[in-house]
């Protein structure tokens, strides 16, 4: 049985009754009997949709309608907190009538009866009997009821509860008899009583629950034992609905138990079949199936709602009546640059563009009259902070109850395309502005192409003098790198010669001669070391391209822990740690990088005024390149000098300061363009220094040793 079925079952009970959603404080009407309609005079579309305390306001006292109106909010109140039915007592319901607009007051004795799903209060019925003749009708716990009749304009007053109950009795003995339900292979019939027994049930009850006859007739079957003990609220506020009305008002939802202990899902409607409220009979619907689609519809919708959230594209549900945003996912508040409750409580023409604004009122308008629109829009929207981007949409029109509601909204930013299409436009404009000019001055060139062939000849003839210059720059270069070696290899013959007759001149004559001859014999033997450091380091400078080794796969960490071991004295000296981990593999010239990394070692283990050295050295990836530094405490160089510092024999500071020749950061440097790559330095002084290198993934591929 669907949605539409209980409908008509509801619409069609023998009872005045309307059905308010729990939607503080109007308690809009969403259903209505039959009976109600006919005993009032009113129309469906008076009541469906318009706020139930309407009907029960009083314009005659304004201290009494504010009692009167209190008085049902706090009922209602009442059951949606306790989940239990409220006796109202009498109130008045004002009926407008359709055929002469004029208002008649109504007093009718009323209950409210909660209608629970899922735990939760979510409707109320509204149930109202004529005020009137009182009849005192005798129940199964010996106790009195009282219920109150009027005979009210257009009503036929009922005159006894027992003739009603023999009614209920003679209608479903016939149904019985007929084998309408008994037989019926859809719903489940049981005869049951208030000792919680099941007295009697057709087959396909039997069958739901998975119980034999054997087992029905032995009496094993328990209504209240049957019902999970969560459920068993829904009994109790039946039995009430039962012993005051003697049939449900309304099919309501439950569960059963069956024989092998799983859970069905059902929709009941009971009515009693005495006088005494002690036997009655049942209409059984398995929704089993149902309400395993509902769940899986709940989980999809709820799905879906989570990929509509969290899609990158921008996404939002307007309603046409504000219009006011329904929905709006994370994509679409990041575009706007607002939260969704900022959002929510906007108008949606407020983030459109002063011409798109004009443009999606009038698309709103034809809409609602039902005719076509395009489905893919654009519009030009602004964003929490004035900036205007544009969006494509593709519209879903959105229908509830046959009547359009509001529409989907699926934008795509184009606001690039847009930029495209309007630099194209400038472009096409000043390409016509070019032709034109182009045309004017092509005259001109025509007379100007002998000047240019003239001058074509002349690029030609440069051109091929520029190759030669290159050739012989080569040529020059690659003498001058053989002189510089040949040079100094050469000098070290006639240097060694000096270093060592004058150290031998040391050995002999010093203290025999006066002081100034002694002090001019260490000169000599100084400078000859001097000159011979210079010597290896020029010929270490000049070796690098001719004595380089081919490129492999390095270990860094294994690298620095050889550098290190090679400088263990000096940094026992400057008493430094040195840290570095997880440094990358690259491919490149072993020796050459190990000659880098000493020298900036070397360097930050010299260049200190600490007490305790620090070093650290770090590595990072980019695309096509690993960056590696060597950070450390020491002295830091003036900003004015980092570009200077690579120069060959560059120095900074007087030898009697720190030793050296000035090639180290040389060597560096042209170890390091050897590699495609970068060397620089970022310091100040007293500040430590970091210095800087890259090494190309293609270096192998672009430098051949």
């Amino acid at each position: 049985m669907d949605c539409s079925e209980f409908e008509q079952v509801f619409n069609a009970l023998p009872e005045s009754k309307l059905i308010l959603k729990t939607d503080i404080p109007n308690f809009t009407i969403v259903g209505v009997t039959d009976v109600y309609l006919e005993r009032t005079g009113m129309n469906k579309g008076d009541l469906i949709g318009k706020s139930f305390f309407e009907l029960i306001k009083t314009a005659d006292d304004k201290d009494f309608a504010d009692q009167n109106l209190d008085h049902v909010r706090k009922s209602i109140s009442k059951v949606i907190k306790t989940g239990d039915p409220d006796d109202l007592g009498i109130i008045d319901h004002y009926i407008p009538r359709s055929s002469d607009k004029k208002i008649e007051k109504l007093r009718w004795n009323s209950i409210n009866y909660p209608v629970v799903v899922d735990g939760t209060v979510r409707f109320i019925i509204h149930h109202v009997v004529s005020v009137g003749e009182s009849i005192k009708i005798k129940k199964c716990d010996e106790k009195s009821h009282i219920i109150n009749i009027k005979h009210v304009k257009g009503i036929e007053p009922v005159t006894s509860f027992e003739e009603a109950l023999v009614e209920y009795e003679n209608r479903y003995c016939r149904l019985y008899e007929s084998g309408l339900f008994y037989e019926s292979g859809l719903f489940g019939v049981i005869y049951w009583n208030m000792d919680h027994k099941i007295i009697d049930a057709n087959d396909k009850f039997l069958e739901m629950v998975g119980y034999t006859r054997d087992d029905l007739e032995s009496g094993a079957l328990d209504w209240y034992d049957m019902t999970p003990p969560e459920y068993r609220y829904t009994d109790v506020a039946s039995i009430m609905e039962l012993k005051t009305f003697g049939a449900n008002q309304k099919p309501f939802e439950k569960v059963y138990k069956r024989k092998d202990g799983s859970h069905m899902s059902i929709i009941i409607a009971c009515a009693m079949l005495d006088e005494v409220c002690f036997n009655g009979v049942a209409l059984i619907l398995d929704i089993t199936k149902r309400k395993k689609m509902e769940k899986a519809l709940q989980e999809s919708e709820k799905e879906y709602k989570h990929l509509v959230n969290c899609a990158p594209t921008p996404i939002f549900e307007i309603d046409f009546n504000g219009p006011s945003f329904k929905s709006v996912n994370d994509a679409f508040c990041k575009l706007i640059r607002l939260s969704k409750g900022e959002l929510m409580n906007k108008n949606p023409l407020d983030i459109l563009e002063p011409k798109s604004r004009e443009n999606f009122e009038c698309m709103i308008n034809k809409a609602m009259k039902g005719q076509n629109i395009n489905e893919n829009i654009e519009y030009q929207i602004m964003d929490n902070y004035g900036e205007l981007s544009w969006m494509l949409f593709n519209i879903k029109m959105i229908y509830r109850n046959n009547r359009l509601n509001g529409a989907l909204f699926v934008g795509h930013d184009i606001t690039e395309r847009k930029q495209v299409e309007n630099l194209k436009q400038r472009l096409f404009e000043q390409g016509q502005k070019l032709t034109e000019k182009l045309q004017a001055s092509n005259e001109n060139l025509r007379s100007t192409k002998n000047e240019l062939q003239l001058t074509n000849n002349e690029l030609i003839v440069a051109q091929t003098s520029l190759k030669h210059m290159i050739n012989q720059l080569m040529i020059s270069n690659k003498e001058l790198e053989q002189f510089a070696y040949v040079a100094s290899h050469d000098l070290q013959e006639p240097l060694r010669m000096v270093s060592s007759f004058t150290q031998l001149l040391e050995r002999r004559y010093r203290g025999k001669l006066d002081d100034n001859a002694d002090e001019y014999i260490d000169f000599i033997v100084e400078g000859a070391q001097r000159m011979k450091k210079l010597i290896d380091d020029l010929l270490s400078y000049s070796r690098l391209n001719s004595r380089s080794s081919e490129f492999q796969w390095i270990d860094l960490n294994v690298l620095v822990d050889t550098v290190l071991l090679d400088l263990k004295s000096s940094i026992t000296e400057s008493n430094a740690a040195i840290h570095y981990e997880n440094l990358p593999e690259i491919k490149a010239d072993p020796v050459q990088i190990k000659q880098l990394l000493q020298n900036l070692i070397g360097n930050a283990l010299k260049f200190h005024y600490q007490k305790h050295v620090e070093i650290n050295i770090s590595a990072q990836k980019f695309e096509n390149h690993w960056l590696v530094t060597v950070s450390d405490n020491g002295i830091g160089i003036d900003p004015k000098y980092h570009d200077q510092i690579f120069d060959i024999f560059k120095r900074l500071h007087t030898r009697k300061e720190y030793e050296g020749t000035g090639m180290g950061l040389s060597i560096c440097k042209r170890i390091v363009d050897r590699h495609d790559g970068n060397i620089w330095v970022e310091s100040e002084l007293g500040k430590g220094a970091t210095f800087c290198f890259t090494i190309s993934e293609y270096a192998d591929e672009i430098l051949k040793p």
